[in-house]
């Protein structure tokens, strides 16, 4: 199973994950290109209709590879920019160590800590 890049280090809080991320890159400016980060960080990107699954966003890790899906049916950019955001969150924060995250629109928008997966890679997208 890939882990994260931080695995080796302290866990930090999902905001802190997020910032550490933008600076390795020297990103300091914005708006922020999420898709790009994604790429940079050796994950594959692509999108796709789910065949009708209720989907948002997924992670999936297999081989030493990591890949992240967006909903290809997600038409405002702001959302769509998010999901990616919340899938690297998964790939980013310790502790997320699933092989595969299917997040659903609700997944997206928790921000209660009941589901801890979720709701850390929630505020790790809302702090990039």
């Amino acid at each position: 199973m890939m882990s994260s890049f931080f695995d080796n280090r302290p866990r930090f809080s999902p905001e802190t994950y997020a910032r550490i991320v933008l600076s390795e890159l020297g990103i300091s400016s914005f708006p922020i290109d999420v898709r790009s980060i994604v790429e940079k960080r050796g994950i594959i990107y692509a999108e796709s209709d789910f065949n009708g699954i209720n989907f948002d966003g997924a992670l999936r890790r297999q081989n030493g590879k990591a890949l992240v899906v967006i909903n290809s049916g997600i038409s405002y950019p702001g959302r769509k920019n998010f999901t990616i955001a919340h899938e690297l969150g998964h790939f980013e924060i310790k502790g997320h160590n699933e092989r595969e995250y299917f997040c659903t629109y609700k997944d997206i928008n928790v921000f209660k800590p009941e589901k801890i997966y979720e709701y850390e890679a929630n505020q790790f997208a809302a702090e990039l």
